[in-house]
């Protein structure tokens, strides 16, 4: 069995598990390290931005200055998230 971390979620993350799939591989850059701890914090934060379309105090601290996300598109550029309608009933 093989278990992936919900922090593959973000690009830099992915793309450094991929190249070292075979050789193994570290998180040796501070960004990634940093996107590793703190995926919670964005991941949350980023659902609060679609439902509500703007960024609360603690959002502007916590994504906006730490992790340079302002907008859906430095959203995008850091990480994919499928954000599922529920009109569907999911």
């Amino acid at each position: 069995m093989i278990m992936f971390p919900g922090a593959l979620r973000f690009f830099p993350i992915r793309r450094k598990v991929m190249e070292g799939w075979e050789s193994g591989c570290f998180l040796d850059e501070l960004g990634e390290r940093a996107l590793l701890v703190s995926w919670k914090d964005i991941t949350v934060s980023l659902i609060k931005w679609n439902e509500t379309r703007r960024w609360e105090p603690l959002i502007l601290t916590a994504v906006t200055s730490l992790y340079k996300i302002e907008s859906a598109e430095d959203a995008l550029r850091v990480g994919d998230l499928l954000f599922i309608p529920l009109r569907y009933g999911f």
